[in-house]
């Protein structure tokens, strides 16, 4: 699904400014993103649609809620061939925030009206999985991440400090990550 933007007097190049795409993105990042949301370890956050199939040009909205958990907000779209950071953009930057908010209402210039398009117009539908990145942290160049970094940065890791020739000791852990939250959602464009 490729997303594109709608305003009464809006050009093309204006969303450009507003959200960043990068075309024929290699599905690394997207692995990293489902092998994070498919993690016991990551705590889910919920982002919902009141429907997963849209027609071409039909607007585009979401609901997104951190679940009473603070943190810096990034939504990554992907497809087949695309991978569109709807957040941060221009108009709405890295901020931290908590609770439901509404996309694009609540992000983006009001005006603005972000709508599902094909990029394969013979294809009878395509899909995308929209994912909500939650972090206590801003994660510093995370559009130029492969998804094994992202998987590095984000995963929990054990330390060990040495505190002797003998012994290594391990930091004790619950297992879940408390610093990132990950949502996605399918959506079909027919």
């Amino acid at each position: 699904m490729m997303i594109k933007s709608i305003k009464k007097s809006m050009s093309l190049l204006l969303f450009s400014t507003i959200i960043v795409t990068f075309c024929n993105a290699n599905s690394d990042l997207e692995n990293g993103l489902s092998s994070l949301f498919k993690a016991n370890d990551i705590k889910k956050i919920a982002i919902e649609a009141n429907k997963k199939i849209y027609k071409e040009n039909e607007s585009l909205s979401f609901i997104i809620d951190t679940k009473g958990e603070k943190g810096y907000l990034y939504i990554i779209a992907v497809d087949k061939s695309d991978v569109t950071f709807f957040l941060p953009n221009k108009f709405s930057p890295l901020s931290e925030l908590k609770g439901r908010h509404k996309f694009p209402e609540d992000f983006i210039v009001k005006d603005v009206d972000i709508s599902a398009t094909k990029k394969c117009k013979k294809c009878p539908r395509e899909e995308t999985n929209i994912y909500a990145v939650l972090s206590k942290k801003p994660i510093v160049g995370i559009k130029n991440m492969t998804g094994e970094e992202l998987l590095n940065f984000i995963k929990p890791t054990v330390k060990f400090k040495t505190y002797s020739r003998s012994f290594n000791f391990r930091e004790k852990s619950d297992g879940k990550n408390k610093d990132f939250f990950i949502g996605k959602l399918n959506l079909v464009v027919e």
